[in-house]
């Protein structure tokens, strides 16, 4: 009688070790497929912001996914991941204005508060590069804004308006009328 209680827990055992490790296995596929998935949903949102500067959720599934639950979050990741690129290409255009030496203020994108942001943290490190010689971001500033800051103040020794601009008030560049300094043809008035 022992014998066949021993042999009843073992058969217990084995049948729990086997449905664990379907469990396990099957956890394994759907994380996978969902890892898959989250790629392609993510390149499909960055695809969006590159291409219309905007983003909208996307309603529709890829072509070629099936409605599985890993399916179902793909609107959400698409979303995310193109924001997250319009976040990056806003911030990169901020700064490549004020390493421009331009005002931040001038421009298409002056309503995108990132391009905002980061335009103005690298306008500060501008200006206290060409004034001071310390480069060290002033601590109130968050992280990613202090970096920028440090960055762009070790640029600034190096900046000069680029043709069609003269360094104007405040150390910025502002656009020249060259037909003024140098009669233009007719065909340029």
């Amino acid at each position: 009688m022992h014998i066949a209680l021993v042999q009843k827990i073992m058969y217990m055992f084995l049948n729990i070790t086997v449905v664990l490790l379907v469990h396990i296995t099957i956890s394994s596929l759907t994380a996978n497929a969902f890892r898959n998935s989250a790629e392609e949903c993510c390149q499909a949102g960055r695809l969006q912001a590159e291409h219309n500067k905007t983003c909208t959720m996307l309603t529709h599934a890829l072509p070629g996914d099936s409605h599985t639950n890993a399916t179902n979050y793909c609107p959400y990741l698409s979303h995310i991941c193109c924001l997250s690129s319009l976040r990056h290409y806003f911030c990169e255009e901020g700064l490549n204005t004020a390493l421009r030496l331009l005002p931040c203020n001038e421009t298409k994108l002056q309503n995108k508060d990132t391009y905002k942001i980061c335009c103005r943290c690298c306008e500060l490190g501008v200006q206290a590069g060409r004034h001071f010689e310390d480069c060290e971001p002033v601590p109130v500033l968050d992280e990613k804004c202090g970096e920028q800051f440090t960055n762009c103040c070790k640029k600034s020794k190096s900046l000069n308006c680029h043709a069609g601009f003269e360094m104007g008030d405040q150390g910025r560049c502002r656009d020249i009328n060259e037909c003024l300094s140098s009669p233009c043809p007719d065909t340029m008035k």
